[in-house]
């Protein structure tokens, strides 16, 4: 797929005849909803899904760096 044909394939709404105006405008909006809705359903999967992986990794790379810098009066130690 390259050119129009990608468009086809996104839009298959648009090929064809003059549309109405109002018509595509609603037509598009939804689409531009349904596009940000997966966006935040996947974003969110995602992060449920590897949030204690995300966590790990970012307590395995910044903790010591972090306890090194911060007085023990601060970190409660």
């Amino acid at each position: 797929m390259s050119g129009n044909s990608d468009l086809k394939a996104l839009y298959p709404f648009l090929d064809g005849e003059q549309q109405d105006s109002a018509r595509l405008d609603a037509v598009l909006m939804l689409s531009v909803e349904e596009k940000a809705r997966d966006s935040r359903e996947t974003n969110a999967r995602f992060f449920a899904e590897n949030g204690e992986v995300l966590v790990a990794a970012a307590k395995a790379r910044c903790l010591p760096q972090w306890r090194a810098a911060v007085p023990r009066w601060e970190t409660g130690a």
